[in-house]
């Protein structure tokens, strides 16, 4: 695939799928062996984005740069939610959360293979209201 159809992947996956819930899009997006640290597979992806539209409802993931290189794009990316449900372990505060990561994301025959993220490292004391 071309680097542009690489980034229009994520950018596709990103503003249709994660920003909606619509989970249908992980078979076309992912491929069944997708490695996250701590999620192999897509059973577990989709546990794992269930949770996380579960703790933040109205989750929305702006795209702030993508990057790409042979097989891989870079999502500098801000996310936005109120905080409506159990995250993290963390009940349900009622605050609207801001805070940035940048994803890495490995493309293999038109699909995530893999993906590394970092978030914010002042996201856990957002939600636990010690900022």
């Amino acid at each position: 695939m071309s680097l542009e159809s690489n980034k229009s992947l994520i950018r596709s996956w990103i503003e249709t799928g994660l920003n909606t819930g619509d989970w249908d899009l992980i078979e076309r997006c992912f491929l069944p062996t997708y490695v996250f640290p701590g999620i192999r597979g897509l059973t577990a992806l989709r546990t794992s984005l269930t949770k996380m539209r579960t703790g933040f409802p109205d989750l929305r993931v702006q795209i702030d740069d993508l990057l790409a290189e042979d097989q891989r794009v870079v999502a500098q990316l801000t996310y936005q939610g109120t905080h409506l449900g159990v995250f993290f372990q963390q009940p349900a505060s009622g605050r609207f959360l801001a805070w940035s990561g940048v994803a890495i994301y490995r493309i293999d025959h038109g699909k995530i293979a893999e993906e590394w993220a970092i978030w914010d490292q002042t996201f856990p004391m957002k939600l636990s209201g010690q900022i």
